[in-house]
């Protein structure tokens, strides 16, 4: 079981992936917008998405070393890419998924320089 950071920071990132894809399976099965405009969003959404899912649980599973500083570079780039998303779409319901995301980057970072000190002292 994980316990502390890295079990809220899993949390958080598998969060902000359940919740994006029940935002987009509303969007697109809602016929609000016509489904072939947003298929290349979906692509899109989906890319940012899978990159979160990823990056977030390789950095709680993966040991020190070159899998985790990938690791990292991927949940980065997907949270910044969400976040970028939610702040150009005007869709207020991608802010859920995107704050989700930050949290658990931030946690993430939080705890690589928590082993960076503690290795240094």
């Amino acid at each position: 079981m994980l316990r502390g950071t890295r079990g809220i920071e899993l949390a958080a990132g598998w969060l902000a992936v359940i919740a994006g894809v029940a935002i987009m399976g509303d969007i697109w099965l809602s016929g609000f917008i016509d489904p072939s405009a947003v298929v290349a969003d979906l692509l899109a959404y989906g890319l940012m998405l899978a990159l979160i899912a990823l990056g977030v649980t390789l950095d709680v599973q993966a040991p020190n070393g070159a899998t985790k500083a990938v690791a990292l570079v991927m949940l980065t780039l997907g949270t910044l890419a969400l976040t970028g998303w939610f702040v150009i779409s005007f869709v207020v319901l991608f802010g859920a998924p995107a704050l989700l995301a930050i949290i658990a980057t931030a946690l993430s970072y939080a705890r690589l320089g928590s082993r960076e000190v503690a290795r240094v002292a």
